[in-house]
């Protein structure tokens, strides 16, 4: 038989068919099934004989393990690999209903944490259609793993969302990563002042505030959808925080399910473009079979301050020799090693990264001990002479 020809991507459709597989676990395999069922041609039918070109595998980035994109085929620089239309991502115009409009914003700033809070509820109000609530998993005689467990439908926009919600992060998965949005504020605020991190409690509180108003414009005008409950509408919002796209600053942000499986490195492959009508992904150079796909989430300055609190991620190596002696004086004077959150743990950790200890000055009694230590290694040297091969 011919060799099948490879499907090219054109700008402004999604992924080729045949550009994903490998699913890891039966919510991956709904994921990218329903996703190619969305981008596939009216009347054409996908089923699970496509070949892969693209495939999801578990990878160790800042000592934690997390789903990523690789590819199986050698891939050229300035290739568009993936596309996203409006139909296959949360946005702006999704939230457009009147129970998401609780907030506007006045400056970017503002408006930045209203866009991350609208689509946090988005998101939560989904996980209640698709998980039901805390509440309800506990009143119920069925395990909640069992009731809710993910089942192919045939709907692909509804597979879609489902298997995506089905593949995030838990609540308490977001809380063990050290995100500050989960960080007692007692603890937070000790960051306060402090070069690097002082302006973490600020913005944290400002994103929870946010938060707050929203839910509450949320919940008095949801109709007849289930209430949304504090810990939901955080699990949505770090989700969000966590996992979308920039639009074009102003609040203008995108999620985009298997999008965001595209790891962060300060060496990247792989760029991203959004506007308002598509999220694409473009090689930046050319690719190896066999190799992650990876994008750089924001400049590398200060980024390992940026990666660790809004993304969890603890990367010890990208400013290492750039903090300033008086920055780390003043960083390991707080002392933060001493407080519980996994937050406030991972700060300590980057601090002792970027921050070696100084030597400190041999007393007079200590000098003394280093003379006489030639004179003693002379009396105990081994009759056996040593070679380099003894050492290796």
């Amino acid at each position: 038989a011919p060799p099948k020809k490879k499907r090219t991507l054109r700008p402004g459709t999604c992924a080729c068919l045949s550009c994903l597989g490998e699913m890891r676990g039966e919510g991956s395999y709904v994921l990218l099934k329903a996703f190619q069922q969305l981008c596939a041609p009216p009347g054409m039918k996908v089923t699970s004989g496509w070949e892969p070109s693209l495939n999801i595998r578990e990878f160790e980035h800042g000592g934690t393990t997390m789903s990523g994109l690789v590819s199986d085929v050698d891939i050229r620089a300035g290739k568009e690999i993936l596309g996203f239309p409006a139909h296959t991502r949360v946005t702006d115009e999704m939230l457009k209903e009147d129970r998401f409009l609780g907030c506007v914003g006045d400056d970017a700033v503002s408006k930045m944490a209203c866009g991350y809070a609208k689509h946090g509820l988005w998101l939560a109000e989904k996980k209640l259609e698709v998980l039901g609530s805390d509440a309800d998993n506990a009143n119920a005689w069925l395990p909640s793993w069992l009731r809710h467990r993910l089942v192919e439908s045939g709907d692909a926009e509804k597979d879609y969302w489902a298997a995506w919600v089905h593949s995030l992060p838990t609540y308490e998965d977001y809380e063990n990563l050290g995100l500050p949005l989960t960080a007692p504020t007692h603890e937070l605020s000790k960051l306060r002042g402090l070069p690097k991190f002082g302006g973490v409690p600020g913005w944290t509180q400002d994103l929870q505030d946010t938060l707050k108003k929203e839910l509450s414009y949320y919940n008095a005008h949801r109709g007849d959808r289930p209430e949304i409950g504090w810990k939901d509408g955080l699990w949505g919002l770090m989700a969000a925080f966590t996992r979308s796209f920039d639009c074009g600053g102003e609040g203008h942000m995108t999620m985009a399910p298997i999008g965001d499986m595209v790891n962060h490195s300060t060496t990247p492959n792989v760029v991203y473009y959004c506007e308002r009508d598509l999220l694409k992904f473009t090689t930046r150079r050319a690719i190896k079979a066999g190799d992650e796909l990876l994008v750089a989430y924001h400049p590398p300055k200060d980024g390992s301050v940026t990666l660790l609190s809004q993304y969890g991620i603890l990367d010890e190596e990208s400013d290492r020799g750039s903090w300033s002696k008086e920055d780390c004086a003043a960083l390991r004077e707080a002392n933060l090693e001493q407080y519980q959150s996994p937050y406030l743990k991972n700060v300590a950790k980057l601090i002792d990264a970027n921050c070696p200890m100084p030597r400190a000055k041999p007393s007079p009694d200590a000098a003394v001990i280093q003379a006489s230590m030639p004179f003693q290694a002379m009396a105990c040297r081994p009759h056996k002479k040593r070679r380099l091969r003894d050492f290796l």
